[in-house]
């Protein structure tokens, strides 16, 4: 039925995005309806002089009764029922034309021009109003019968003159409405594609915030695992040794390596290795506090970052051997069970190293002291910067 319809799953948020439109032109109508009628009293005195302190009097209940439709609007039931609302207050303006014209008497001028008030009110009807067309043309056309009705009551029909100004009169009065009911349509279908548009717009942004947010996700992160990737890893290592530099904490570094997982890639395909390097991911993830950060340095190499106490070194002999511990429990894929193993380096700042990259080299090199050790173990770098067993870093602390 008409161009831009709104899908019906967008009807509620239409519906409320119409609101504020409908409350600013309510109250616009409404306090032009009130200056006009209020305006236009001065001109009773040449149109109307025959009943002039009635028709001052009709203007004035009108002005009462549309200052009441202003104040309802601060009111949350004037948009639960705008629509009667809003047809109260044209059949109040129109109505009080009526009532004029009603009491003129032969010879006042009002009889003859007074059909321009009803077209001031046809024309605010479909400009002002939020209401479905239907709804204005019913009012628009209730208006224009009325205007008839009175206008034929008050004049000698049986005159051909008058009879003719009657007519023409409700040519124009219908000319209104249908130039009404065609321009309230071509204003609505605007802002149905207007609203149209801010929701395109609107999920477009979503979009693009979405996907900025996804590549920077990404930019630091591992696709698979979710895991921080070795650039978040270098970053965070940079600014956790800046830290411990000017607090005298201490930074633990716990590289791992898994052992024999090329032959999982190589006996059950590379799906099934990258769901266990995710077990994997998990497991360790499980195994530190919220705020220390676990990364996949690449691979099957994963590495973990602790701030401890200088005086609680055991705390990272203790992350390591859980996160052994928790690598080596079976990993079930489909009917399959797979057994892994995993080889841990320590190294800690300031004891072994002065920067990030001498610390990941000290790290790197305590795992490959415990591959060399048999695997499946945990090397701690001792303070002369060779490697060390978890139990001699225990015994020592």
């Amino acid at each position: 039925m008409f161009r831009n319809p709104i899908p019906e799953q967008l009807q509620s948020e239409y519906v409320a995005h119409l609101s504020g439109a409908r409350l600013r032109a309510a109250r616009q109508l409404f306090l032009l309806a009130v200056i006009l009628y209020a305006a236009f009293a001065p001109v009773d005195l040449w149109a109307l002089p025959s009943a002039l302190i009635t028709v001052w009097k009709i203007r004035a209940v009108v002005v009462v009764l549309l200052i009441a439709l202003i104040i309802s609007t601060y009111y949350s039931f004037f948009l639960k029922h705008y629509s009667l609302l809003i047809l109260a207050s044209f059949l109040i303006t129109g109505g009080g034309i009526d009532a004029m014209l009603f009491i003129t008497g032969p010879e006042d001028p009002a009889k003859n021009f007074y059909y321009a008030g009803m077209l001031l009110v046809i024309m605010g009807l479909y400009s002002f109003s939020f209401s479905p067309i239907w709804h204005d043309a019913l009012a628009g056309f209730s208006l224009v019968v009325s205007y008839l009705l009175m206008l034929s009551l008050i004049r000698d029909m049986s005159d051909q003159r008058e009879f003719f100004i009657v007519i023409t009169n409700g040519v124009f009065l219908v000319s209104a409405n249908v130039l009404g009911i065609f321009s309230a349509l071509k204003r609505n279908e605007y802002i149905r594609e207007s609203f149209l548009l801010r929701q395109k717009l609107s999920e477009d942004l979503a979009r693009t915030r979405q996907e900025k947010q996804q590549s920077e996700f990404l930019s630091e992160h591992d696709a698979l695992t979710e895991l921080c990737n070795r650039k978040k890893l270098m970053k965070d290592l940079y600014e956790n040794l800046e830290i411990a530099r000017s607090s005298g904490q201490c930074v633990a570094l716990l590289f791992i390596d898994l052992d024999g997982f090329k032959a999982i890639n190589d006996n059950y395909g590379h799906a099934v290795g990258d769901d266990a390097l995710k077990a994997v991911a998990g497991r360790i993830t499980a195994c530190v506090r919220g705020d220390d950060l676990v990364a996949r340095y690449g691979g099957d190499e994963f590495a973990i970052i602790l701030n401890i106490d200088p005086a609680h070194r055991e705390v990272a002999v203790r992350v390591a051997n859980s996160v052994l511990a928790s690598i080596e429990k079976p990993v079930r894929h489909s009917a399959m069970t797979l057994k892994l193993s995993a080889s841990i380096g320590v190294a800690f700042f300031p004891d072994h190293a002065s920067d990030a990259d001498m610390l990941i080299r000290a790290a790197d090199k305590s795992m490959y002291e415990a591959k060399g050790m048999g695997k499946g173990r945990v090397s701690i770098t001792s303070n002369d910067k060779e490697p060390a067993s978890s139990q001699e870093l225990v015994t020592e602390v």
